[in-house]
């Protein structure tokens, strides 16, 4: 079956008021064309209360870009949110503010070969447990993971209602400028959440996926 549409979705954060950050990824799907308003809307119901709860209160989530990459590709939405993430401070544990530099990257897998079957999400907002070294604390992974798995189990093509899947668009086979080609996208069929420190670098400001 054919792709009938293709969404990327941004989701605008701040960090302890300074750091400017966003999340990205795509979405798409072979049986209907809902519209950007319709797929922000879904996303703000049905997946953004995990991701919110497994955030750390110093993260505000401002806003929700949609963007329609196919069929029409000038069509895109905004929804404003302005709420706090609502992960505590761990009490009892030997903590600091993560440093704005620091993610945990979450790598997403399809079955298409090599670099452009695979996307990467940085995450920001952890707390560092001091004695961890350079690795996660479990609780951090096990928050990743949770927003990874509500994503994954959203976005399986039934729970929508409007067939929509996770996927992995390779900017190098669908282009990236319009028009886009839906060979550009893959299905995601995994995700990896990496255990060691990674560094945000470039990608602080949007680039996500």
């Amino acid at each position: 079956m054919a792709i009938q549409s293709i969404y990327r979705l941004v989701l605008q954060q701040q960090y302890v008021e300074r750091i400017q950050f966003a999340n990205t990824f795509h979405v798409y799907s072979e049986t209907s064309v809902p519209g950007p308003a319709a797929v922000g809307s879904d996303f703000i119901s049905a997946v953004f209360p995990t991701w919110r709860l497994r955030s750390s209160g110093n993260v505000s989530f401002v806003s929700l870009l949609t963007e329609e990459f196919i069929p029409d590709p000038t069509q895109r939405t905004v929804h404003g949110i302005n709420l706090f993430g609502q992960q505590g401070f761990p009490i009892g544990q030997n903590a600091i503010l993560q440093p704005a530099v620091l993610a945990c990257v979450i790598t997403w897998r399809s079955g298409f070969p090599g670099k452009r079957g695979r996307g990467r999400m940085y995450y920001l907002g952890n707390w560092v447990i001091n004695n961890d070294g350079l690795i996660w604390h479990q609780s951090n992974l096990d928050n990743v993971a949770a927003i990874a798995t509500a994503l994954t189990s959203h976005y399986n093509g039934i729970a929508t209602g409007m067939g929509l899947q996770l996927g992995v668009f390779s900017r190098s086979l669908g282009g990236r400028a319009p028009p886009y080609s839906a060979e550009g996208m893959h299905k995601t069929l995994a995700y990896t959440v990496q255990p060691a420190y990674s560094t945000m670098g470039s990608r602080r400001l949007g680039r996500g996926s």
